[in-house]
């Protein structure tokens, strides 16, 4: 991201375009990461049955995982 020659087509890139460029693409990943709110409604909705977050089992064998706190299994793909 910070290349001022490509190296692919040796285009000379100026540094303002570099960092205008370094700047949206952490702009773009900083609204990916989810907050704390999110995780939770996020957690919610893969266990309906509980209010746990993050309290995960895995059994690879089985290929699924157990939630800790309801029991509730699920497919480690889900």
């Amino acid at each position: 991201m910070e290349a001022l020659v490509c190296r692919f087509c040796g285009y000379k890139f100026q540094p303002a375009q570099v960092q205008t460029a370094i700047q949206q693409a952490k702009s773009e990943f900083e609204k990916k990461i989810l907050g704390p709110e999110a995780k939770d409604k996020l957690s919610r909705n893969l266990r309906p049955n509980c209010d746990a977050y993050n309290a995960w089992i895995v059994d690879r064998q089985k290929n699924s995982r157990r939630c800790e706190v309801c029991g509730q299994e699920y497919p480690l793909g889900f």
